[in-house]
């Protein structure tokens, strides 16, 4: 079976849905399956990616340019060229389709080139795998045209999968059809390497956030309710890891606080930096008003950190209250301060809550799991030899 993954963000950052794409990749050809990328080039050139170079060799990537045709850009003949470069990209494609015949295309986080994905079809006759991560429904619960492209999205493709039951049931809801769970999962034995990383100036048995520093976040609710905590004596510091547009306005933020020394903005760090500050942390928090399945709640816990998160979208999939984590509702500060106290003070309930979290990931949300999940819903596809679907 040859598995092609589109994600034209895997070249622009590190987000959930590209890491997920790239322990699938490798997963997949450790196990000698012919799989394929298509992505975006990167936007500086000459830049590596992060995830580009972690890819085994044996995954063919396709680079290109496949910007939104009709977005504006900083020139105003970028409205003239950039559905130009699209046309050109698209012309390219397919001779690379020519070359690999892919038998499943699976698109990550549902944009404007599942038109063009489902064009190809007809001329390729792959199965068309779709998996909707959040992100994109949000986006299409807000704008009438993004969510014209979530209809049809979901018409024209094979299969349409979530990363959370609730982002499932949402988009059942909304566009009536029949949309298959499959959760995100973690390669468990790369978690323990990588985050073996030492990571010198930071002290051990701390707070953490981990992720990007957008509005979605809500790192300021985060920061003011942190304050509040130190007022009523808590003697932890919180480490804010990950880039973002709100990084100045947030530094500004803890200034006017006066948490110079205790909040502590550490900007974008690598993977397994990231990991390793986490696995030596109390507890993560995450206090986002709109999430998937996030993949840094699932992170820490295989990693045996507990987390306390708001109450969002697929988040109580993962985090079970009192049992392997916290949860308060989102725009509860008293709750959310409340937990971060009796974690401060309280390391045995800390250990009790990290040690089922680990479990829980260790149970039912491994990237082997995950992956066998996909592959079931990719059966045969269009074009397969009689006896060729791969079981795994």
């Amino acid at each position: 079976m040859r598995i092609l993954f589109w994600n034209t963000g895997f070249a622009h950052g590190v987000g959930g849905a590209e890491k997920q794409v790239l322990d699938l990749l490798n997963l997949w050809d450790s196990q000698g399956l012919p799989v394929f990328l298509v992505t975006n080039r990167p936007e500086r050139p000459g830049a590596v990616p992060t995830f580009l170079s972690r890819l085994r060799p044996g995954v063919t990537v396709h680079q290109d340019w496949f910007p939104y045709p009709f977005g504006a850009g900083k020139h105003l003949w970028d409205y003239g060229l950039r559905p130009l470069r699209y046309l050109g990209a698209s012309a390219r494609l397919i001779g690379f389709f020519n070359r690999v015949r892919p038998q499943v295309v699976h698109l990550h986080y549902v944009n404007f080139d599942v038109f063009l994905l489902a064009l190809y079809r007809c001329l390729f006759h792959y199965r068309l795998v779709i998996t909707f991560t959040g992100g994109d429904v949000a986006l299409a619960e807000r704008s009438k045209m993004c969510a014209l492209r979530m209809a049809l999205a979901l018409r024209l493709a094979d299969t349409a999968t979530g990363v959370s039951q609730n982002l499932c049931d949402r988009l059942e809801r909304r566009f009536q059809r029949s949309v298959q769970c499959v959760h995100n999962g973690v390669d468990l034995h790369e978690l323990q390497t990588e985050s073996e990383e030492p990571v010198p100036g930071i002290e051990d048995d701390q707070f953490v956030f981990v992720g990007r520093l957008a509005a979605v976040k809500r790192v300021d609710f985060l920061i003011r309710a942190f304050r509040r905590c130190v007022n009523e004596g808590c003697g932890k510091k919180l480490y804010i890891l990950g880039p973002g547009e709100e990084a100045q306005r947030l530094q500004a933020l803890i200034h006017e606080l006066n948490l110079e020394g205790v909040v502590l903005l550490l900007g974008g760090q690598s993977h397994a930096h990231a990991l390793a500050v986490t696995r030596r942390s109390r507890c993560l928090l995450l206090v986002s008003s709109s999430e998937g399945f996030p993949i840094v709640l699932l992170e820490a816990m295989a990693l045996g950190v507990p987390v306390i998160s708001s109450d969002v979208g697929g988040v109580s999939e993962l985090v079970t209250d009192g049992v392997n984590g916290w949860l308060f509702p989102v725009d509860d500060v008293s709750q959310l301060c409340e937990q971060i106290m009796r974690l401060a003070g309280d390391q045995t309930e800390a250990r009790r809550l990290g040690t089922a979290a680990a479990q829980t990931v260790a149970d039912r949300l491994s990237l082997e799991t995950m992956a066998l999940k996909y592959l079931s819903l990719y059966g045969t596809p269009p074009g397969a030899a009689a006896g060729e679907p791969y079981h795994g």
